[in-house]
């Protein structure tokens, strides 16, 4: 794709950018649980969420960086599934049953 080539770029920024944070903020989330520096509970679970979010769109920068190299099916192909990974996390109560015990 003629797009794919500036697009790349700007998801390789993204990338760069997201990817030193989330390994700040897991590393933090570590030290904090074995030294709790950070003892309010609320705090805790809103960095643990932020994790996961931070984790996700990680993922997410890095895959559309090489997906828009490829072919345009691979593409959509690419965007439908990152779509879906994403609406599972903002409604986890819409996730089968048979499924609930794989999600973390």
């Amino acid at each position: 794709m003629k797009l794919g080539k500036k697009l790349t770029h700007v998801f390789d920024f993204l990338t760069e950018v997201l990817a030193p944070v989330t390994i700040a903020l897991i590393a933090f989330l570590y030290l904090n649980a074995n030294f709790d520096f950070i003892t309010d509970a609320n705090t805790i679970s809103l960095l643990a969420s932020l994790r996961e979010y931070l984790i996700v769109a990680t993922l997410i920068c890095a895959g559309l960086e090489f997906a828009v190299k490829r072919s345009f099916l691979f593409f959509i192909l690419f965007c439908a599934l990152s779509a879906i990974c994403v609406v599972f996390m903002f409604f986890p109560d819409s996730v089968p049953t048979f499924l609930q015990g794989i999600v973390l």
